[in-house]
């Protein structure tokens, strides 16, 4: 009971396209670290912050806090790089696990950000139509029950049970993504001529409603959704309160 885990498998997220089946979200594998808190005793816990501050270069106090969490793991850091792999598993390190999963990219930068939205950090559609078709594209995660050593390594000779995950689907919108760019620069141009704040496009089908495409500015890079807006100085985000 007390060596035997079960872990969470993140299925990978749909695809949404545009009309000519060009991908404007899609899933890419990248290698995340898991970090398994309960299995670090209290002698050996500011040791294993600096060390894993150092290897991922993140802050301490979010290692620390990852300490405090009531879930078996926690998940770190992604996108890890080769070298931080490395540095990990000839650290001496132990409690912790690297793993591939799917990282939500969009390739089109800020082109139709405010209607495609973004996934938290969860995975799961935080705005726009990553929201709204969340339950479509999220797909359904999987199990995986093993067991770990005192050192926080899989007992290979232990039963490995799996659950596997389910695709989300794919979606295909309406909207077309030559007309999307050609709709974002002649917005932008068209807001900067009239030195106005915001504006918003639309490109309509008028015999069958349809939406060839749909663009907002200010825009925002959607595999960023956390930096500061676009238009607005370090200084003046950091100077915002949490509400504004």
């Amino acid at each position: 009971a007390q060596r035997r885990r079960t872990v969470s498998i993140t299925p990978k997220r749909g695809t949404i396209f545009d009309s000519a089946n060009s991908p404007m979200a899609v899933s890419v594998t990248v290698n995340s670290v898991y970090f398994f808190p309960q299995e670090i005793e209290e002698k050996d816990k500011k040791e294993t912050v600096d060390l894993l501050s150092y290897i991922l270069h993140i802050d301490k106090e979010k290692v620390e806090s990852a300490f405090s969490s009531s879930r078996y793991d926690v998940l770190l850091k992604t996108k890890l790089t080769q070298k931080e792999i490395d540095q990990l598993q000839s650290s001496g390190l132990r409690a912790y696990r690297v793993v591939q999963e799917a990282e939500r990219f969009y390739p089109n930068q800020d082109i139709m950000a405010q209607c495609l939205g973004f996934v938290n950090d969860d995975g799961k559609g935080a705005y726009g139509l990553e929201a709204q078709y969340d339950a479509l594209l999220r797909g359904k995660g999987g199990q995986m029950t093993l067991s770990r050593d005192l050192g926080g390594n899989i007992i290979p000779t232990e039963s490995v049970e799996r659950y596997a995950s389910e695709e989300g689907q794919n979606v295909h919108l309406t909207m077309n993504l030559d007309a999307q760019r050609i709709l974002s620069e002649e917005l932008r141009r068209g807001v900067s001529d009239s030195k106005a704040d915001a504006g918003t496009a639309i490109l309509m089908n008028p015999n069958t409603g349809e939406i060839l495409a749909m663009e907002s500015y200010p825009s925002f890079n959607p595999n960023t959704p956390y930096a500061p807006a676009m238009g607005i100085g370090e200084a003046s985000w950091k100077a915002m309160t949490e509400e504004e």
